[in-house]
């Protein structure tokens, strides 16, 4: 057998079909966003609403404002 004919899927090819597999189902996703120093910050992403507010809390409370991201 050839190897040659044998596809080989790359890690973040597995990532992505991952992700949109979780979008698939209707599973949202959540990132923080808040202005550091005048430059935008983000956070990472969260799957869950009430971590992302949390996180949000937080940001909010040591720079002012943050919002709340849903993709």
């Amino acid at each position: 057998m050839a190897t040659e004919n044998l596809t080989t899927t790359t890690r973040n090819d597995t990532r992505r079909a991952a992700k949109a597999a979780l979008r698939s189902f209707g599973i949202q996703r959540f990132r923080v966003l808040w202005l550091r120093d005048g430059k935008e910050r983000k956070s990472p992403w969260f799957y869950s609403k009430e971590r992302a507010d949390q996180a949000r809390d937080a940001m909010a409370d040591k720079y002012g404002r943050a919002i709340v991201y849903v993709d």
